[in-house]
């Protein structure tokens, strides 16, 4: 009778615990630890939109040759804002107990995480855009001259526009994917509504492959392969190329200076910010070689002198 009476009770409890879950929605919890982390990560986040903003209103000055490094300076503050309103509102709500904010918590987080989606999509392949451009500096001029309508001015905002399009295109399903779903009849209100999978989601093994597997090939593995050969590359040529500039110097040969291949070699593409930049880093560069060339003579003149 006893035994009985403990499974009675038992299944009694497991039932009113499974009907109080259907009634009311999912709650995953905050321990201490986990706000703590969070609320560091906001702070992080809180002045890194602050530090982008600022970056975004620096290269608006140089549109449109910088409109690449203007895009993602704008969505690293499109990151940095949707992880302040996905994750630093939601740990706000659990210990503030705020029902205003619970409530339009639940109205904007669907579009958000849609934008959220679709900013860590584009955020590599602007990356590559950049890298590849980088590349491209270090090539000779008929290959800089055959990619040049994507990298001038009318190319630069075609390739950005193409790139977020494509984002927002290939992370469109997740609209459809994710639904707010309400719980009328739950007493607790910060569990009277939260976010489900929409029946299509879950029944479609299609959108399952398409959203885990072909997006992390896509937005990840792709990408890293890519940056890793271009970043080498880069490397490889800068590293081969300063050889070839040191030898002379050294030789005392009276070559071609190198501040006049620098200007021969980003002719067309660079812009002239950088030109100069680079002119002046060579100029620098070359004059200090030289001068340790000539203290080094000297102090061998004397060393043999004596």
């Amino acid at each position: 009778m006893e035994t009985e009476s403990v499974v009675s009770s038992t299944t009694t409890i497991t039932t009113s615990l499974q009907s109080e879950e259907e009634i009311c929605g999912f709650y995953e919890g905050y321990s201490t630890q986990r706000f703590i982390i969070i609320s560091g990560c906001t702070t992080v986040a809180f002045f890194g939109v602050l530090a982008n903003l600022l970056l975004m209103a620096v290269f608006r000055r140089s549109l449109p040759s910088s409109i690449f490094l203007a895009a993602l300076a704008t969505c690293d503050t499109l990151i940095c804002l949707t992880y302040l309103l996905l994750f630093g509102v939601d740990a706000g709500i659990v210990y503030l107990k705020n029902t205003t904010l619970f409530f339009l918590y639940h109205r904007y987080i669907v579009p958000v995480f849609f934008v959220a989606k679709v900013v860590q999509f584009a955020i590599p392949f602007i990356l590559i855009l950049i890298t590849f451009e980088r590349y491209l500096w270090t090539c000779t001029e008929p290959k800089r001259k055959t990619l040049a309508a994507i990298f001038n001015e009318r190319g630069r905002i075609f390739t950005v526009v193409f790139v977020c399009l494509t984002s927002v295109g290939l992370r469109f399903p997740v609209l459809y994917a994710i639904k707010v779903e309400s719980f009328p009849d739950c007493k607790d209100y910060f569990r009277s509504e939260s976010m489900a999978q929409t029946d299509w989601a879950m029944e479609s093994e299609l959108y399952r492959v398409f959203d885990f597997h072909v997006i992390t090939a896509i937005q990840m593995i792709f990408p890293f392969v890519i940056l890793l050969f271009l970043n080498l590359t880069i490397i490889q040529r800068l590293v081969a190329e300063k050889r070839e500039n040191l030898y002379p110097v050294l030789r005392g040969s009276s070559g071609p200076s190198s501040e006049a291949k620098k200007v021969s070699f980003v002719q067309g593409n660079l812009p002239e910010n950088y030109v100069l930049l680079q002119v002046a880093a060579d100029v620098i560069k070359e004059s200090l070689i030289r001068r340790y060339v000539l203290i080094y003579c000297l102090c061998s003149c004397l060393c043999i002198h004596r």
